[in-house]
């Protein structure tokens, strides 16, 4: 039988589950006894037993386990087991404490002394001393209270009741209930329980955090929560800053989802659905704008990204509709694929000249020469260093400092080292052309910065910098 160790379990295996023993049946799958024995108890899933006789080897395991873990091992029930176990007159596993009978001396103590107290004497448990007692109908004896003394009833409240509790050996409860009988306030109390409130003080209420209000009248919280809410006055909420709704954020309702241009305005949804609803402008998903066969003959010929950018449309919108008419997206060029002329210059260049003509990176050239097991080219560590290929080191990375100059990247690395240099942070910075500066505000920042190679926050930054309005779909 092939093996079927952590498959899957199909329907025909499912069926069989509890109409035989799982050793019969994990033997029968190919599966294991514990993997057979958890789908049928994850599935809820009972083994019907037959009633069989008991063998001379589960007889001998009768007394060494407990009557639970030996009905697990040998698949029975525990009242057969037990049973078997008391016919054969074997003792349990663990065997129950000598039972000891009460004594005349013995009850006429219960009722007379607190349970505890009677247990310890008799050395017995205290639950079987209550439960006889109950059972007698003998009333508990409850310890009477430790008098107080006058020099006792000194400390309450002039040392906190945790203290006063620990010098007199009694229990935190006692010392609140006797102290509050006494009419004394406790020390370590920060603020009264009760608190007169001024109108001027109520009018504070609302109008700043509860934390701050108790800052100022030097209370707890809990007492100003408790009187703002008798009072009926709301919590005190920072309402955002109003803006004026400008021609231009109006002309952008319905034509938009409001959540898209909430996240664009800089506003709440609530704010954009009420300013749309008082113009009675329709969401924007009501609007279903048709294709023409002009934005149609698009779709396939640009990317997707271009397409909306062009028609005004949506992503997603122009994806769904290209899908529909079954039209295959325009595929990208890969950037890391190699061309044979790329590969043509691996070994006949060193490694960094590779990159910066193909726009690779040196691990990624020195990887690709390595799988196509082309040599390096050999160049000697031992050039000299002229000014001015030394003012380069530390204005560009190490890589582009030995492409310029013929050095090798480790021999670019040590100089700039011995002269205590700085490297270049991660990521050369490319200067802005006027081109690209031209394509920012034209497109999202999303598509400007996949057309000119750039990141996404870079272009954005550019954009800011520049003081250029974000791009906004035609109305």
């Amino acid at each position: 039988m092939k093996s079927r160790r952590n498959q899957p379990w199909n329907i025909a295996e499912l069926k069989q589950l509890g109409r035989s023993p799982d050793s019969v049946l994990a033997r029968r799958l190919g599966r294991t006894i514990k993997e057979v024995t958890a789908m049928r108890e994850q599935r809820r899933i009972q083994l019907y037993i037959a009633p069989r006789r008991w063998t001379a080897r589960e007889i001998k395991l009768l007394g060494r386990f407990n009557d639970y873990e030996l009905a697990r091992r040998l698949n029975r029930r525990n009242f057969q087991v037990r049973a078997k176990r008391l016919a054969l007159k074997i003792p349990p596993f663990i065997p129950r404490a000598p039972w000891r009978e009460w004594k005349p001396e013995e009850i006429r103590l219960l009722g007379r002394l607190p349970d505890a107290e009677v247990a310890r004497q008799l050395h017995r448990k205290v639950d079987l001393v209550r439960s006889k007692r109950q059972l007698m109908g003998i009333a508990c004896c409850w310890s009477k209270p430790k008098p107080w003394t006058p020099a006792e009833i000194k400390l309450l409240g002039v040392l906190p009741d945790a203290e006063v509790a620990r010098r007199l050996n009694r229990s935190l409860n006692g010392v609140v209930h006797y102290r509050n009988q006494l009419g004394r306030v406790n020390p370590a109390r920060k603020h009264p329980i009760y608190k007169k409130w001024t109108r001027a003080e109520e009018k504070l209420l609302g109008r700043f955090k509860d934390a701050e209000v108790a800052r100022r009248l030097d209370c707890s919280v809990d007492q100003v929560a408790k009187r703002r809410l008798k009072l009926g006055l709301p919590a005190w909420r920072p309402m955002p800053e109003f803006k004026l709704w400008t021609p231009a954020e109006d002309q952008l309702l319905g034509t938009l989802p409001d959540a898209i241009l909430a996240e664009r305005l800089q506003r709440t949804l609530n704010s954009i659905a009420l300013r749309r609803q008082k113009f009675g402008i329709q969401p924007y998903h009501n609007q279903r704008r048709p294709w023409t066969p002009a934005d149609t003959a698009l779709l396939g010929t640009l990317p997707d990204a271009e397409v909306a950018a062009r028609t005004g449309r949506l992503l997603d919108s122009v994806q769904n509709k290209r899908q529909k008419l079954k039209i295959p997206g325009l595929r990208q060029p890969d950037p890391n694929r190699w061309t044979p002329e790329q590969i043509a210059l691996l070994g006949k260049i060193s490694d960094a000249e590779v990159a910066a003509r193909t726009g690779h990176g040196v691990a990624a050239v020195a990887g690709r020469r390595s799988q196509l097991r082309i040599r390096t080219v050999a160049r000697s560590a031992n050039l000299p260093w002229p000014p001015e290929q030394l003012a380069l080191l530390g204005k560009f990375s190490d890589a582009e400092v030995a492409a310029r100059t013929g050095h090798t990247p480790e021999a670019a690395t040590a100089k700039r080292r011995k002269l205590k240099i700085p490297a270049l942070p991660n990521g050369t910075y490319q200067p802005w052309t006027a081109r690209e500066d031209q394509a920012l505000g034209t497109a999202t920042d999303k598509q400007v910065a996949y057309r000119l190679g750039r990141p996404e926050n870079g272009v954005n930054r550019r954009r800011k910098r520049l003081k250029i309005p974000c791009w906004q779909p035609p109305a």
